[in-house]
């Protein structure tokens, strides 16, 4: 299969799971508000908004990398993002152990409980 088609069903394929994503998200919004309290769904909407938020710079977004690496390093791919991952992780433990340090801080910045955060920073990690 050459190049420019694995291209184009790789770009598909994406497109695809965007509008799945993007659906599943439009269906089951009605599902959760009818759930839970209007005071849950915003503590929910609020965990989900810092997820994203914190993805990216606790992660330092390095798996942004890996469709670049995957041709920059052909024959040692596996290796690096097994180094990536590896990197990520300790980023990712070394932020943990600063929010536990100063608590206060990240409480009212995030303005969740610390052990919302914890899991939001574990949520992370996997």
């Amino acid at each position: 299969m050459s190049d420019n088609k694995k291209a184009v069903i790789s770009g598909i394929a994406y497109t695809f799971a965007s509008f799945a994503t993007a659906g599943m998200a439009f269906l089951t919004t009605p599902i959760f508000t009818r759930l839970m309290s209007q005071t849950d769904f915003g503590a929910f909407n609020n965990f989900t908004s810092w997820q994203s938020v914190l993805t990216v710079i606790i992660s330092l977004n390095l798996s942004a990398t890996f469709i670049s690496a995957r041709f920059d390093y052909k024959n040692e791919f596996e290796s690096y993002v097994y180094s990536m991952i590896a990197f990520t992780g300790v980023a990712i433990l070394i932020f943990l152990f600063v929010v536990n340090i100063w608590p206060k801080l990240f409480i009212n910045a995030l303005n969740m409980p610390l052990k919302y955060i914890n899991l939001l920073i574990i949520y992370i990690f996997f």
